[in-house]
């Protein structure tokens, strides 16, 4: 039936019985413990169990999982019964290998895995439920993993030494010698722990050990070495350096930005960021498609509230117009539920989803046509499709899961593209029918890290005890956001205001991503509540029920209650707490940008909340 082998530091039986039972009928399920308390590298322990194994399909996982699946077993074999061609099959893993690690590419991984730390837990999705359907991989990862030995061609590499590694070479040998490998949602295990990797021989030598063993082997023309080259963050011992964080890509700076053609697009007031980092290598494979000269010319960036969708967006079209790969940048933003419409003679909010007549609207707004035609909905397209076919423009739709119909919105744009493309960043996955559909996921430890390197730098050079705070405490910092960067940038920015150790041990209980946002801004409202900043709150909630997540500071000098210095000294402080951003993108205003959480939580959330 089954035989399942791990490797532990000292005798366990309760996991022993534990494994058996949690697999089903536990009669016919063998359990090979491996005592090793590192004397042996697990591709040698692994190979020991195949040798050592009575049954066919071996299943190799770690010592410190839990399964939330009842009879995992079965289905198991089930899968295998079903799926003969199958020879590995793992729970979490990735389509795309172009480096040591399985996780470079985020797009790229698959399957759902739990972990369990420091009493919380919390769900990895890094794609969706697939049901009974298997997704055929090159590598899984090695927590949880089952092989048929009648399928498999090559056993563990015993080259690689230690606990970390191994099952790269094991499950991409196999893939290139014909094995079919998959990764399966059917059965659902939790890791206790957030695994660390503490090899002896450091991970950035492993990696390029390996490296040039596939460049070696395979005679790759790829660059493997470029990412396993990166700087290793530091240690919880170690201080964040103050040096500046380096981005090879040509990237221009935000003058540059406003300087391309001496004009100013309305899209650049929707920079929401001071410094561009952390996301180089979702940068670099994002240009890398826009360079392919894909025929569907329409491009997904995808993931959860608070990752940078929106920023790693702007950034990518700040190159390219600076490359000047397109005529003009037309972007569009259904994040709001309010929309400025006109009959021609004069001009109202109302609140809706965007449709496609409001998409038409923005886009001839964009493009200087709206005046024309705003009464002739169907000449108005006509003319933007008619710029579209004869020039190369870019069309971007911000938050497309607030649009009214996702789908039907990109089919009809897609019509009128002509020579031109189509951007889309959304909270949601949209299916596309053809083009290609980027997952940005949470960031990784390494860029964690750096992340918050730079927002200390930006949001505590005035108070450097709570920045040395801060980075004596960054491991728990980073576990507390998961590596969300917009929760990073608020917990450092509030830090002082709200006490580090307070945020942190209220944190580490919540796990719904709202609930997270919401305690965040409901701490900092009472905190302005009690500090009496009543101008600061009547300028956000302002902002807040705005048309537009981008408003000119100008604007905020027309309220009779408040003088300049009254105004100015409440935007500070919302700067300081990164309930806002502040942006130049012309020479006479400066843009007062807010995230769609920020806004939805002061226009909507805390109405409720105080009601």
């Amino acid at each position: 039936m089954i035989t399942i082998g791990y490797s532990t530091r000292s005798h366990n039986p309760q996991l022993i019985e534990y494994l058996k039972k949690s697999c089903g009928n536990n009669k016919h399920y063998e359990v090979i413990e491996k005592v090793n308390n590192g004397e042996k590298g697990l591709s040698q322990v692994y190979n020991e169990i195949l040798n050592e194994s009575k049954n066919n399909i071996v299943v190799f996982c770690h010592d410190d999982i839990e399964f939330d699946t009842k009879n995992w077993g079965e289905k198991l074999l089930k899968l295998f019964s079903k799926n003969s061609e199958f020879g590995i099959i793992g729970i979490a893993g990735t389509t795309d290998l172009i480096d040591g690690r399985w996780w470079s590419m985020k797009q790229s991984m698959t399957g759902i895995v739990s972990h369990k730390h420091e009493g919380k837990k919390w769900t990895n999705t890094y794609s969706q439920d697939q049901g009974n359907k298997l997704k055929e991989v090159v590598v899984l990862d090695g927590l949880f993993f089952a092989v048929d030995k009648n399928k498999i061609k090559n056993n563990f590499d015993e080259n690689f030494k230690g606990f970390h590694f191994y099952e790269i070479p094991f499950c991409f040998e196999n893939y290139i010698n014909g094995v079919k490998l998959a990764v399966t949602t059917l059965i659902r295990v939790t890791h206790k722990s957030i695994g660390m990797t503490t090899a002896k021989k450091g991970k950035k030598e492993i990696l390029r050990d390996y490296l040039n063993y596939l460049k070696t082997r395979y005679d790759s023309q790829r660059d493997f070495t470029e990412i396993s080259d990166r700087p290793q963050p530091p240690t919880n011992s170690q201080n964040i350096s103050t040096a500046p964080v380096t981005d090879n890509l040509a990237i221009p700076s935000d003058q540059e930005e406003l300087e391309i053609d001496g004009s100013i697009s309305s899209w650049v007031s929707e920079k929401s960021y001071n410094k561009f980092i952390a996301r180089d290598f979702d940068l670099k494979k994002l240009i890398e498609y826009t360079e392919n000269g894909i025929s569907s010319k329409v491009l997904s960036i995808w993931g959860m509230g608070g990752l940078g969708k929106t920023a790693t967006c702007h950034r990518l079209i700040s190159l390219l117009y600076h490359q000047k790969r397109f005529k003009k940048i037309v972007w569009i933003n259904a994040k709001r539920k309010q929309f400025q419409t006109s009959d021609g003679k004069s001009e109202q909010i109302r609140e809706s989803r965007l449709e496609i007549q409001d998409a038409i609207l923005g886009i001839g707004k964009e493009l200087n046509l709206d005046a024309w035609f705003v009464q002739d909905i169907d000449r108005l397209q006509h003319e933007i499709s008619k710029l579209f076919m004869q020039e190369s423009h870019l069309l971007i739709v911000d938050g497309l899961e607030d649009a009214e119909s996702p789908k039907l919105l990109i089919s009809h744009l897609r019509r009128i593209l002509g020579k031109s493309s189509l951007f889309l960043t959304s909270r949601k996955q949209i299916s596309l029918e053809s083009g290609f559909e980027y997952r940005l996921s949470e960031l990784d430890r390494q860029a964690s890290y750096t992340f918050i390197q730079q927002m200390i730098l930006e949001k505590c050079a005035d108070d450097q005890a709570i920045g040395q705070q801060i980075s004596q405490n960054i491991e728990k910092v980073i576990t507390a956001t998961h590596g969300m960067p917009l929760a990073m940038k608020l917990l450092v920015s509030q830090a002082k205001f709200l006490g580090l150790e307070r945020v942190l041990e209220r944190l580490n209980s919540v796990t719904d991503e709202e609930d997270f946002y919401s305690y965040l801004y409901w701490e900092v409202y009472q905190e302005l509540c009690k500090g009496n900043q009543i101008e600061v709150l009547k300028i956000l909630i302002f902002l807040s029920n705005q048309s537009s997540l981008s408003t000119p500071q100008s604007w905020l000098y027309d309220f009779d209650d408040m003088n300049k210095k009254e105004i100015d000294d409440a935007i500070k402080i919302m700067y300081r707490l990164s309930l806002i951003e502040v942006s130049k993108y012309d020479k006479e205003d400066r843009q007062i940008n807010l995230h769609s959480f920020t806004a939805q939580y002061f226009r909507e959330t805390l109405k409720t909340k105080l009601s």
